[in-house]
């Protein structure tokens, strides 16, 4: 029997939260688009970080806003070490509000970062032409944009979140 051609088919990408029930945790994360997908990565992020606890565990947590802080309130953040935990978690909200040149003095740390941090950067948008997308997915870090479904994707989409919560 002749074997299918999948050529011209392009294989749907691998959800994050797939290497992150498996224990994976990426150092750095740029999450953008879609706002329910979106804040189901975050969450899931954040209690494989700091566990069931989740803002309880504020010694390992730095909540921080794009624009305020800027790339050097993020790279202090990031380089702090966990207290009480063997993990810390920086989550940057608004990263769309960096800009490129604000972005590229990031690079530094997204080719190398810290063992003991994870930096989950939070976006509506991005350009992901930009070099500190490159650096990141080569880095090992994760950039996942989520675009509305669908009408003919929603069937599916009900079905797999269907048995990802153990409904049948």
């Amino acid at each position: 029997m002749a074997k299918a051609s999948t050529r011209g088919r392009r294989a749907a990408p691998k959800d994050p939260l797939d290497d992150i029930e498996a224990g994976t945790i990426a150092p750095v994360y740029y999450v953008c688009g879609e706002p329910f997908s979106r804040l189901r990565l975050v969450a899931a992020v954040r209690k494989a970080v700091l566990g069931d606890e989740g803002n309880a565990n504020a010694f390992n947590y730095d909540g921080l806003t794009a624009k305020a802080a800027g790339a050097n309130g993020i790279l202090s953040a990031v380089r702090t070490m966990p207290m009480l935990g063997d993990k810390r978690l920086v989550q940057v909200a608004d990263a769309h509000e960096l800009p490129a040149d604000e972005l590229n003095k990031l690079l530094p740390y997204i080719k190398d970062p810290s063992p003991r941090s994870v930096l989950l950067m939070v976006a509506d948008s991005a350009d992901l032409r930009l070099k500190f997308f490159n650096a990141a997915k080569k880095s090992g870090g994760v950039v996942q944009r989520y675009e509305p479904l669908k009408e003919r994707q929603a069937p599916a989409w009900v079905s797999s979140e269907a048995r990802r919560q153990g409904v049948k």
